[in-house]
């Protein structure tokens, strides 16, 4: 793992955009430019690529000349990366006894590589969406049941929520590429993302959607030597959640949204690498092709 101050302040400055990206592209902070007024619907906010990856595809995609065989050598690090990630991110207890199947769609909108996952627990149908940088979650009672009426109700029950499905248990790495245990990483995600300020209220269809702070409006500033680097990576930092280091992880980044019939999260797969997902990039479209070995 690199470790210079170059990286470090290279992936910090991507991120300030990925954030800004998120405020702005995603309906976080501010008014619409367009017109001067909030979203008053949640396809104001959850724009594209998000809207497409929480729609289940059609049988017709499914079945379609676009899936791929899930043997197909093109998919063996997509398929790794994947599993990894929804191990990374979803709660034991809310992932199926066996490893779910993975349906790998090639070029399914935008030309993105789309993986879906889909199976049923705790009475919900989960619906998981993966491209090469983004992970999308999607939670859907069984048997009619609602996710809340009104808007404290919503916040309420996809904060509940939050708490159930994300791990436990995370990691973050020091400056010497050690890996070091993050306990209580639902609580973290839930206090991050669940902002009352940042939380928004769709008076049309009665949604709720909600984000985590930027790094502009945490006010956090990039360490300008290595030393600082060091320090704030240090593995018994007791102020690690406060750094700017703390914004290269996926966790610092989840966003949420409620609309009562389902309840969904997504975020970038960001964990303090030389490789730097995006919303916008190609990455997702070059997600299923064969890589050579180094």
């Amino acid at each position: 793992m690199e470790t210079s101050q170059n990286k470090h302040v290279i992936i910090y400055t991507f991120l300030v955009v990925v954030f800004a990206a998120m405020s702005i592209g995603f309906g976080g902070s501010g008014k619409n430019a367009a017109n001067k007024l909030d979203p008053t619907r949640l396809d104001q906010v959850i724009r594209p690529p998000m809207d497409r990856l929480f729609q289940w595809p059609a049988p017709s995609v499914l079945n379609g000349p676009n899936r791929v065989d899930n043997n197909a050598v093109e998919l063996v690090w997509p398929k790794k990366q994947c599993q990894e990630w929804l191990n990374k991110v979803i709660a034991k207890q809310w992932l199926p006894d066996k490893n779910p199947e993975l349906i790998f769609i090639r070029d399914e909108f935008e030309g993105r590589d789309v993986v879906r996952a889909t199976w049923e627990i705790n009475d919900y149908r989960v619906d998981i969406s993966q491209t090469a940088s983004i992970f999308a979650i999607k939670v859907s009672p069984l048997g009619g049941r609602i996710t809340g009426a009104e808007r404290e109700e919503k916040i309420e029950n996809a904060k509940h929520l939050c708490l159930e499905i994300f791990n436990k248990t995370g990691y973050r790495w020091s400056a010497d590429g050690e890996k070091v245990p993050l306990k209580r990483l639902d609580k973290k995600i839930a206090s991050y993302s669940f902002r009352p300020e940042l939380v928004k209220y769709m008076p049309e269809d009665r949604a709720v959607w909600g984000r985590p702070q930027t790094v502009h409006e945490a006010g956090v500033s990039p360490p300008k030597e290595d030393a600082e680097i060091h320090r704030q990576m240090d593995p018994n930092n007791p102020d690690w959640d406060n750094s700017s280091m703390s914004y290269n992880y996926w966790f610092r980044m989840v966003n949420w949204w409620n609309d009562g019939k389902s309840i969904g999260f997504y975020f970038l797969k960001v964990e303090e690498g030389s490789w730097l997902p995006s919303y916008y990039a190609n990455f997702d479209k070059n997600f299923f092709r064969v890589r050579k070995p180094h």
